[in-house]
């Protein structure tokens, strides 16, 4: 069986948030909203076209819509099977997702410049990114922040807040740490901040089915749906469509959707 750990190799200043604040400066800029707190719970379609989207009681009209969360739900469940083919309901409930992942994020009093920035172990299969030598901002001089992560099966933990959750997520740090102090000695007893994510927490914070951090698998057999969907003027722009999952695969899809709204006009 063969196994590859994902690791990300791009780093935003800052940290990651920095990269959605960009984009909100940008969308404002252009005399756009952000409303956060904003879960649409049904995109409303009418004669196979799209008129916006419901948020509680409150309905926001467009003749244009983007989606940017997993095809999946999308579908089946702001859309709704009954506004869509049988055909395509069963080609996206076919789809497989991508496997989810167990991260550990420390922050330690220990330097750590002098270690490669990526420590990937493809025998125990684990990886260690050591984020503040990347980006020294990301923790004071003297100290270092760090995420230990490995694949992990979405099924293999209980429901979030109960006992068994919370022993299970326990056992996963403390394994992935044993593992990190063979190649950091002394890890364990540097630590000032501890925090982990299991794929149940992937699940709450993305709304992505089975905590997938790619959306659907990254295999050359599945075929990813079009950005341009069976509903007239809603967009696909996410890892859910071309080329798929990764920041800068999604940045694609976003730009190819973009264009395409626009009529693809080139710049002279």
């Amino acid at each position: 069986m063969c196994f590859l750990l994902f690791v990300w190799r791009i780093f935003y200043k800052g940290g990651a948030l920095n990269f959605a604040k960009s984009l909100r400066k940008v969308i404002e800029k252009h005399g756009g909203k952000v409303l956060l707190k904003h879960k649409v719970d049904e995109i409303l379609v009418e004669n196979g076209e799209v008129r916006g989207v419901r948020v509680g009681e409150k309905v926001f009209k467009s003749r244009i819509i983007v989606a940017n969360i997993n095809a999946k739900t999308t579908f089946l469940e702001l859309v709704g099977e009954d506004k869509l083919s049988r055909e395509f309901i069963e080609y996206i409930k076919s789809l497989k997702m991508s496997p989810s992942c167990f991260m550990v994020f420390l922050g330690v009093d220990m330097d750590l410049s002098t270690y490669p920035t990526i420590i990937q172990n493809l025998d125990e299969k684990y990886g260690i990114i050591i984020n503040s030598n990347a980006d020294p901002t990301l923790a004071p001089e003297g100290k270092a922040s760090l995420t230990i992560l490995t694949l992990a099966n979405y099924r293999d933990f209980p429901n979030k807040g109960t006992k068994e959750y919370l022993e299970k997520k326990k056992a996963f740090v403390n394994k992935l740490i044993k593992k990190a102090e063979r190649i950091i000695p002394g890890l364990s007893k540097h630590i000032i901040v501890i925090d982990a994510a299991t794929p149940k927490t992937f699940e709450e914070y993305t709304f992505m089915p089975e905590g997938a951090i790619y959306a659907f698998d990254q295999s050359i057999d599945t075929k990813r749906p079009y950005f341009k969907t069976p509903i007239k003027d809603l967009y696909l722009a996410s890892a859910s469509t071309f080329p798929g999952g990764g920041i800068e695969a999604v940045v694609i899809s976003g730009i190819i959707c973009a264009n395409d709204i626009c009529g693809w006009k080139i710049p002279k």
